[in-house]
């Protein structure tokens, strides 16, 4: 029977470029990791009105309110947080097992998470978080290009059209990585239109649901609409390094994107593993990572970021 399923997942995977996962995350782990944002909003806020740049707290407003409601008028705008997110609640997300038996049937059987998390607090109005049409490997850099990298978007809140959930375009990871130049506003933008080369469809999903996108296929959000804030989480995973024979090009780029990670702040974890022994705990991810920022004098809170998300 899982056999059958993981063969279902890959054909659709490889037909479309991504796949979605229906309630694979339980509301208890959505509910923890809620609660550590939460807690730094809190903080936020503290902050803004302390400084004058806020009126008030806002403590009463609802999650997907506070944040929009703490930064109405204050001329405050935020793009991505991501610091404060290394914690029990990202390890048991980064674990969950829906998301990483799917994970398997695309990567094999070995998978580990990059440790490149982020979260996007999308709020309403806010051109900077409406991305354009990208893939993936554009932000990772060219020299990744011959490596297969599978995103996990999550929304920890209902997402819609209204505000702003991720459109894509199936079957553009066969295009190959097309040219993109990027902006000011450090976002790539595609230098063909995207969208006189294929069909876009949006995807609404509900919190607990998780979108499966492959680094070559395009996709793209748009500006929030709504009053609420739509929260977003994404995190990026790869076959583990060593568990399988590579050609030079696949080496090379395993090489680059590796090696980059731990300088700019992320901790590897491994998922998945024939040998369930090598699967961190929490506990050795921490471990993992205080020797990581000793090693390379990376700051605990870098906002160092090697790419965006929509």
């Amino acid at each position: 029977m899982i056999a059958i399923e993981h063969s279902a997942m890959a054909a659709g995977y490889a037909r479309d470029g991504y796949l979605l996962l229906r309630s694979a995350v339980p509301e208890a782990m959505l509910a923890g990791l809620q609660a550590v944002i939460e807690r730094h909003v809190h903080r936020y806020a503290e902050e803004l009105v302390a400084a004058g740049k806020a009126a008030e707290l806002h403590a009463e407003a609802p999650f997907d309110r506070r944040l929009a409601a703490i930064c109405e008028g204050s001329g405050v705008s935020i793009r991505k947080w991501h610091a404060f997110l290394f914690c029990r609640e990202m390890h048991a997300l980064a674990s969950t097992p829906a998301i990483v038996d799917a994970l398997s049937a695309l990567l094999g059987p070995e998978v580990t998470f990059h440790g490149d998390y982020q979260l996007t607090p999308k709020l309403p109005g806010s051109k900077p978080t409406a991305f354009p049409w990208h893939q993936d490997t554009q932000y990772y850099g060219v020299p990744s290009r011959h490596m297969h990298v599978v995103t996990a978007w999550v929304p920890l809140v209902d997402a819609d059209e209204e505000n702003g959930c991720l459109w894509v375009m199936p079957g553009s990871h066969r295009w190959g990585l097309l040219d993109a130049v990027r902006g000011a506003d450090l976002n790539f933008q595609p230098r063909e239109n995207i969208e006189r080369l294929g069909q876009a469809i949006p995807m609404p999903m509900r919190r607990g649901d998780v979108l499966l996108l492959g680094n070559f296929t395009f996709h793209a959000s748009r500006v929030n609409r709504s009053r609420g804030v739509r929260w977003s989480v994404d995190l990026g995973y790869s076959a583990t390094p060593g568990s399988r024979d590579l050609d030079e090009d696949e080496a090379a780029s395993y090489r680059y994107l590796y090696g980059n990670l731990p300088r700019v702040g992320r901790t590897q974890l491994v998922v998945r593993s024939i040998d369930r022994s090598r699967e961190q705990t929490w506990e050795d991810w921490l471990e993992q990572r205080t020797a990581q920022l000793r090693q390379f004098a990376v700051p605990p809170h870098s906002g160092l970021r090697p790419r965006a998300r929509a």
